[in-house]
């Protein structure tokens, strides 16, 4: 089994290649953490204070929710892409007789040595990386003057989260490849269709129930009476987790919603619209990353405003959250690389001009991030406006106190990260000029 896992990852290196840069990344956000609580521990142990080392002890729980939570959507995401792209292969493997579990371990065991060396190699880089990062703690009262830290216990922490996130992320993926049968699986080599599962669903109306239910106790308990934002913030996040699980329904009806106030006649416009009907009827996993880089710090830090506080923090979860996504929808969008330059091929050949093709690729690649932009504004602004209400502030109250300016950065970055990517994976290299053979008479 060694060899098989070995000699697939290297023969779809360059199908795998995405995946190991976000789990690069998403390690080198965890060993930073790591990293930065060991150096503000040292500084924490010379001053003896056991207040600030309960406060380092909350701080470095937090920061790793919201790595594990961004770490596991962005890889289930990149694993769903590759294991589409393997399913001729996972066919045939079965039609010889592989059993269904074996298959299962193979997908598992290579994303595990994936992050395994993408551990490795973070933990290198991620005390030089802390030495910027842990300045964002200032603002928490902890000591941040301290000196890097390379220790055994951050390259060991960096490397099992890194195998345990990756995992987490690749499980569902991997089950799929392993439950699908055979036909099926050659059936999705061809034109793969992104489909509901009844896990998500299940996990969806659970999520829904758990939020009303954060609602209904606050109101009852009179959470909300005090201005504390506790139960919004709960409640809010679990609905933003059941869309997140239901995303092959709520990404194409955000897509649908807005691309209906476009009233063009553009060549470009209409051949972008075309291809991503076709690639989100395939997998919803490009617009994912960035739908939740903005929907998960926008509904976290618009529940805290609602009760008329400043947000505060915003840096260092932002440090973390937008890395990765960035990342993770460069790999998604990246990977329909060869197909989005088979269409410009087509496209060439039948005659539009270069500058159209590659307009329509730049408008492929805005379509994701303007999906995913959408709906984290919806959930960002939904979540002050609960608040707001529920807490009895005025809603411009309470949207006022948004961090308005990084939110913008956020948005702006979402938007050109898959512009850039769809447009440079779009894009046909030169081919030469044949030259004219000259012969000489006999």
């Amino acid at each position: 089994m060694n060899q098989i896992v070995k000699r697939d990852l290297w023969f779809h290196r360059s199908t795998w290649l995405w995946t190991f840069a976000a789990l690069l990344v998403c390690s080198t956000c965890v060993g930073t953490v790591f990293a930065s609580a060991a150096s503000v521990g040292a500084s924490i142990a010379q001053a003896n204070s056991e207040a600030m080392a309960l406060e380092l002890q909350s701080l470095v729980s937090v920061l790793m929710s919201f790595i594990g939570i961004t770490a596991c959507a962005v890889t289930a995401t990149n694993t769903r892409l590759v294991v589409l792209a393997q399913s001729r292969s996972h066919a045939l493997w079965k039609i010889l007789g592989m059993p269904s579990r074996k298959l299962r371990r193979i997908v598992l065991s290579q994303v595990a040595a994936l992050g395994a060396v993408a551990g490795v190699f973070a933990s290198l880089l991620a005390p030089v990386v802390s030495v910027l990062y842990v300045q964002t703690w200032a603002e928490t009262g902890l000591p941040v003057t301290g000196p890097p830290a390379y220790s055994p216990s951050v390259l060991f922490g960096t490397i099992s989260l890194t195998i345990a996130f990756a995992l987490a992320g690749a499980w569902g993926p991997a089950k799929r490849a392993a439950r699908v049968d055979e036909l099926q699986a050659l059936r999705d080599a061809a034109m793969p269709t992104s489909r509901v599962t009844k896990s998500a669903l299940f996990w969806g109306v659970c999520l829904v129930g758990m939020a009303g239910l954060c609602f209904f106790t606050g109101v009852i308990d009179g959470i909300y009476a005090d201005g504390e934002p506790d139960a919004i913030v709960a409640g809010m996040l679990m609905i933003l987790a059941a869309a997140l699980a239901l995303s092959v329904w709520t990404l194409p009806a955000t897509l649908a919603c807005w691309s209906l106030f476009m009233r063009t006649r553009a060549v470009a416009w209409h051949l972008a619209r075309a291809a991503v009907r076709q690639r989100t009827a395939q997998s919803i996993s490009a617009s994912l990353p960035y739908a939740l880089a903005i929907s998960l710090i926008g509904t976290l830090y618009g529940a805290v405003a609602a009760a008329g506080v400043e947000a505060n923090g915003l840096g260092m979860v932002l440090g973390l959250v937008l890395p990765i996504c960035i990342a993770g929808g460069m790999g998604t969008v990246a990977m329909c690389g060869p197909q989005r330059r088979s269409d410009s091929r087509m496209l060439k050949t039948l005659g539009v001009a270069p500058t159209t093709i590659n307009l329509a690729n730049a408008l492929e690649g805005a379509s994701y991030g303007i999906t995913g932009v959408v709906f984290g504004w919806f959930f960002t602004l939904t979540s002050s406006l609960v608040g707001s209400i529920l807490l009895g502030m005025p809603v411009l109250v309470g949207m006022s106190h948004l961090p308005w300016g990084l939110l913008a950065v956020l948005t702006i970055s979402c938007l050109a990260v898959p512009t850039i990517t769809a447009l440079g994976s779009g894009m046909l290299r030169a081919e030469p000029r044949v030259r004219r053979a000259s012969y000489s008479p006999a």
